[in-house]
Formats: structure tokens, sequence, C-alpha cells
């Protein structure tokens, strides 16, 4: 289990699959994001697990770079 710096919750180890899922899905499919284009970010601080695995998806993907 992972636990957030902000909160001190500790997410499921399901839950967090389920998260990195939806984060390569939104990257691939909802951003389409191509190797070598950068991608920004905003979200708010509640998001921060959320926008890790958005961040971590993108760079697999082949981002040059990710600003949030």
């Amino acid at each position: 289990m992972t636990s957030t710096p902000i909160t001190g919750y500790t997410i499921p180890e399901d839950l967090k699959q389920q998260i990195e899922g939806y984060a390569s899905l939104v990257i691939q499919v909802g951003v389409n994001l191509q190797p070598g284009q950068c991608l920004n970010l905003r979200a708010e601080l509640e998001h921060a697990e959320f926008v890790r695995a958005v961040v971590s998806a993108a760079y697999r993907a082949g981002a040059k770079f990710v600003a949030v």
C-alpha cells in the first residue's frame, strides 16, 4: 500500500492499479500523446495521486516534458 504525503491515507493496491490504468487511458486515448510531445497539467492538490499517475503514464508514452 502507498501512503499519500498530504493526508497519510493509505491507498489499497487494487485502487492504485485502477488509478494507473485510468491514467494510461487518459494519456493514450483522451490526450493521444505522441512521443516527443510536451504536456501541461493543471490540478487541485487533492488530486496529487492521480496527477502522479498521469505524469508517469505520459513519460512512459514518450513525453518530452510534463509540466504540472
